[in-house]
C-alpha cells in the first residue's frame, strides 16, 4: 500500500473514463451557469440590502462594468459577503468532490488507494495543490472581468481536475477551509460578546442534523455508518471555538501549536478513531486549529472584504457571484445535493 500516492495522471485513464471526467467538468460548470442565472434576483435584492448601488447601468454588479458606493449611514451588516463567498466556494468544492467520489464508488472512475491521513501527506502535494488553486483563482478573476459566466466555465473543469488529481490533499484542504469559514462566522456572531442563546440554538440544530446523519447511515449501511462526519466535527469545533472569539491572539497561538503538534506527531491522543470502516470521518483536533486561525483572521478584519482586486481599478465584487449566494444556503445545499447527484450517477453507472 502506498501511504504517499502521487498525483493521478489523467492520461492513464481509459477513453471512457476520460469521457466521464469530462462530463463531470461540464456538469459542474453548467450547474454554476444555470444557478447564477436563476439567482440573479436574489443578488440584486442583497445589493439593495447592503446599500451597494451600481453607479453605471448594468444587468448585474460586475467588476470592470460597475463600481459601488456605500452609504456612510449604513448599519453594521448581519452577514458579510466575504464569509458567504468563502462558504460558497467550500460547498461547490464539496459537491464536486462528492460527484467524483460517487463516480469512483460506481466504478465509472478508478478507485483511489487508501492512505493513512493521520501521518500526513507529502508537503510537495500541498504546494502543487495550492499553486493549482491560485492559478485557477487568477484565471477565474480574469474571466469575471468579462462576465461571471466565463469565470464559471473556467472554474468548473479546472477545479474538478484538481480534485481528481490531488484526491487526498483536496479532501483535507476542503474540510480545513470549511472550518475556517465556520469560525469566522462564529467570531462575527460574537463580536459584541458571546451570544449564549445563539450558541445553544446552533448546537441544537447541528446536533439534530448530526444525529440524523448517523441514524440514517446506520439504517442504510451498518458496517460503514457515519459516526463522526463533517457536521459532527462542525458541532464540536463550534462549541470549542466560542471562548476564543474573545481572545483572538490566544487563538493564533493555539493554531500554531496544533499545527506544529500534528505535523510532528500526527493524530492527537484525544482524536476520534480514524481506522473504523465508515463512509466519512473527520478528525476534529487538526481542524480545530483552522477554526482558531479563522478567529484570528476575523480579528484582522478579513471578513469585511467586499471585492477582490488583482488588476488595479478592476475590482471583482463578491456580491456579484453565485458563490456568495451558495454561501447563504450552504447547509441546505450540503444536505440536499446528494439527492440530485446520487440518482444521476447511479442511473449512468447502471446504464454503462
Amino acid at each position: 500500500m502506498d501511504d504517499h500516492p502521487e498525483a493521478h495522471s489523467i492520461s492513464l485513464l481509459s477513453r471512457g473514463q476520460q469521457l466521464v471526467l469530462l462530463t463531470c467538468c461540464v456538469f459542474f460548470s453548467a450547474s454554476l451557469v444555470v444557478l447564477h442565472r436563476i439567482t440573479r434576483s436574489e443578488r440584486q435584492w442583497r445589493l439593495k440590502e447592503y446599500e451597494m448601488a451600481p453607479i453605471k447601468d448594468s444587468e448585474e454588479l460586475r467588476a470592470g462594468s460597475t463600481e459601488t458606493r456605500r452609504s456612510p449611514d449604513s448599519p453594521a451588516k448581519a452577514r458579510y459577503p466575504f464569509i458567504d463567498f468563502l462558504r460558497g466556494l467550500c460547498i461547490s468544492f464539496v459537491v464536486a468532490f462528492h460527484l467524483l467520489f460517487l463516480c469512483r464508488e460506481s466504478n465509472l472512475l478508478p478507485l483511489d488507494t487508501w492512505v493513512d491521513k493521520t501521518v500526513g501527506l507529502p508537503l510537495l502535494n500541498y504546494v502543487k495543490f495550492i499553486f493549482y488553486f491560485i492559478v485557477t483563482f487568477v484565471l477565474g478573476y480574469g474571466g469575471y472581468l468579462i462576465t461571471p459566466y466565463v469565470a464559471y466555465i473556467i472554474y468548473g473543469p479546472v477545479v474538478t481536475l484538481c480534485i481528481y488529481s490531488y484526491w487526498w490533499v483536496a479532501q483535507i484542504s476542503g474540510v480545513c477551509l470549511i472550518m475556517l469559514c465556520m469560525s469566522m462566522s462564529q467570531a462575527t456572531i460574537h463580536e459584541n460578546g458571546i451570544n449564549y442563546r445563539s450558541v445553544g440554538r446552533r448546537a441544537v440544530k447541528l446536533g439534530m442534523v448530526a444525529a440524523s446523519i448517523t441514524l440514517v447511515t446506520y439504517m442504510l449501511n451498518r458496517e460503514e455508518f457515519i459516526y463522526f462526519g463533517a457536521i459532527h466535527c462542525i458541532l464540536v469545533n463550534t462549541l470549542l471555538t466560542v471562548p476564543f472569539t474573545r481572545i483572538p491572539r490566544a487563538a493564533l497561538v493555539g493554531f500554531l501549536l496544533i499545527q506544529g503538534y500534528t505535523m510532528k506527531w500526527g493524530t492527537a491522543p484525544v482524536e476520534v478513531p480514524q481506522d473504523i470502516p465508515t463512509l466519512d470521518v473527520i478528525p476534529w483536533f487538526h481542524n480545530f486549529g483552522y477554526c482558531l486561525l479563522g478567529v484570528w483572521l476575523h480579528s484582522r478584519g478579513l471578513h469585511k472584504l467586499e471585492s477582490i482586486t488583482i488588476i488595479p481599478g478592476r475590482p471583482a465584487a463578491l456580491e456579484g457571484t453565485v458563490f456568495t449566494t451558495f454561501g447563504r444556503h450552504c447547509l441546505a445545499i450540503y444536505l440536499g445535493h446528494m439527492l440530485i447527484v446520487l440518482p444521476v450517477v447511479r442511473a449512468v453507472s447502471t446504464g454503462a
